[in-house]
């Protein structure tokens, strides 16, 4: 009886906190959404890399509560607060949360009348504030996982590579009996977890991968196979393995390693990670391809407010790799979604005077720009 009577009051606490934390929502998306970026960024690999628990989520939130208020409490410290950052902070955040922080934050809400558009563009604004307001919870969260780290087991150098042996090893045992004991040949592997992909069955794929590794016979085919299997539901493996890769002594990760973490990250809304990506490229010695760069402007042409991101990405893939006529329609159709109808118009010129002449899709974009311009 003393065991139900505890697990019910277990179950009424957890309720509880449920509920604690949906009102203080979107603070708790945004902690776990910072969480993501300093695991992306390899910032907690000799830390802890878990997920955040509710009751974690809440004494991060408890412990910066007053810095991040402080932060727009007062219209003429904004600037000083939050200072001109580089890049989009707030093409991660969705706008329904910006839109609920301004309901539950009379000063963010003040700040914001003052600021925009007198002395800020809109964009420009929460792009500010998100930045400072990641920089605090990323402090927090890096202090959280120190004072884990200390009572807990350290993970060495390399930690995320024992930890994914160890899911590794659990995967494999889960194993359908259909599916191969022992370790296959590279091509064979290939083979099995290309299909395994396509079924978007990352798990088995992954079990399927495990064997060559710790055998020393995985080749980079067979990384980038894997790779791809896990960029459709498990981007988060996906991340995980380039990391894995990039320390392999066997193999070096290729533009084909990249871009298909990038194609995952921007599937699953992790734009501003991909971003970043894209542009550490060149510092983890591998150059950006036409393709890396059509991969991340193709997801953010789908928003209006990316579109200067695009134009600035689109002449940034000139000066490097060389655009395509794929690059010149996907900053054809973001012009267009943000009724930058000239923009567009501007493009199709430049297009034209390329090898890269426009296409159908090249001037129906353009025209669809032009569909809300007033009568002459």
């Amino acid at each position: 009886m003393g065991s139900v009577v505890a697990t019910e009051t277990e179950l009424k606490g957890m309720e509880e906190l449920g509920e604690r934390l949906k009102r203080v929502s979107p603070w708790s998306d945004l902690i776990h959404r910072t969480h993501q970026r300093l695991i992306l960024r390899n910032e907690l690999a000799e830390l802890c890399c878990t997920d955040l628990t509710e009751e974690e989520t809440l004494q991060v939130l408890t412990n910066s509560e007053a810095k991040l208020l402080e932060l727009s409490e007062l219209p003429e410290s904004f600037h000083e607060l939050c200072p001109k950052v580089a890049a989009p902070e707030s093409a991660q955040v969705p706008i329904s949360w910006a839109k609920e922080l301004l309901e539950k934050q009379p000063g963010l809400k003040e700040t914001r009348f003052h600021a925009v558009p007198k002395r800020l563009k809109e964009e420009d604004f929460w792009d500010r504030y998100f930045a400072a307001v990641f920089q605090i919870l990323e402090r927090e969260l890096l202090e959280l996982r120190s004072q884990d780290a200390k009572s807990s087991v350290h993970l060495q150098p390399g930690g995320h590579f024992l930890m994914a042996a160890g899911r590794f090893s659990q995967l494999a045992g889960e194993l359908p009996r259909s599916l191969p004991r022992s370790p296959l040949l590279p091509w064979e592997a290939v083979k099995a977890i290309g299909g395994l992909g396509r079924q978007q069955r990352w798990a088995e794929a992954l079990a399927v991968f495990w064997p060559l590794v710790r055998q020393e016979r995985a080749n980079l085919i067979v990384w980038n196979s894997v790779i791809s299997a896990c960029a459709g539901r498990a981007w988060e493996w996906s991340v995980l393995l380039l990391s894995l890769l990039e320390v392999d002594a066997e193999n070096e990760a290729d533009a084909i390693s990249y871009n298909t973490v990038l194609t995952a990250l921007m599937r699953s809304s992790e734009i501003s990670a991909a971003v970043r990506l894209l542009h550490e490229m060149p510092m983890r010695q591998i150059l950006p391809d036409t393709c890396s760069f059509n991969t991340v402007m193709g997801s953010l042409a789908k928003e209006p407010k990316h579109c200067k991101v695009v134009l600035s990405m689109l002449e940034e893939c000139g000066k490097g790799p060389g655009q395509d006529a794929q690059s010149f329609n996907i900053a054809i159709a973001a012009c267009s979604r943000a009724s930058q109808w000239q923009k567009a118009i501007d493009l199709l010129e430049v297009m034209a005077s390329s090898r890269h002449q426009p296409d159908e899709y090249s001037y129906t974009s353009a025209i669809s720009g032009c569909k809300n311009l007033p009568a002459q």
